[in-house]
């Protein structure tokens, strides 16, 4: 029997002085080691200490077929790659809860933005005096341009000029009350 398997067997009968100078051998070697795995050196030495735990708890049911060194570091090799992979379960998963929840509460504020912005938008047009919205739905819904405007109506570009300012003044005017919602959503718009 290997010599320091003879230690494990005191430690297996419960001697503390012998666990504790195993744990003193080992300790700060054992947590470089699960550093290597895990690059963050307070989780290596959390580790460690859950398999020095471990070992503690179980002395009586663990059976050690090779050294006592080898049995730590490939206790401590399995217990950091253990806490790897529930690190990435866990980021996964809140990963997942996040990309269910952030589109669709921010997806659903835009709706509810978007059409409660068209529906002012629409009662502030129908408003505007008939020469004036004529004039601002041919330029902004049919996308004409002040000269196809006028030449539709058989006006000059500066009657076009002063129907689309006057419109556009109105409709500050009109939906001055919705200047706040009219930037978050052209905030929430770009964002996406």
């Amino acid at each position: 029997m290997h010599p320091e398997n003879l230690q494990f067997e005191r430690i297996r009968q419960g001697d503390v002085r012998e666990y504790e100078k195993v744990f003193r051998t080992y300790y700060q070697a054992l947590c470089n080691y699960a550093c290597t795995f895990l690059k963050d050196p307070d989780e290596a030495e959390e580790t460690v200490q859950q398999v020095f735990v471990t070992i503690w708890n179980k002395r009586e049911q663990i059976s050690i077929n090779t050294t006592l060194q080898a049995y730590l570091y490939r206790a401590v090799n399995n217990a950091s790659l253990n806490r790897i992979r529930h690190q990435k379960v866990r980021n996964e998963h809140r990963d997942q809860v996040m990309a269910m929840e952030s589109p669709v509460v921010e997806h659903t504020a835009q709706q509810v933005i978007s059409k409660e912005l068209t529906r002012e938008i629409r009662k502030a047009v129908e408003a505007l005096p008939d020469k004036c919205r004529e004039a601002f739905e041919m330029s902004r819904y049919e996308g004409l341009s002040y000269a196809e405007i006028a030449e539709q109506q058989g006006v000059s570009v500066k009657a076009i000029e002063k129907q689309m300012g006057k419109a556009l003044r109105l409709l500050r005017v009109a939906l001055a009350d919705y200047l706040p919602l009219i930037l978050l959503y052209l905030s929430e718009g770009f964002r996406s």
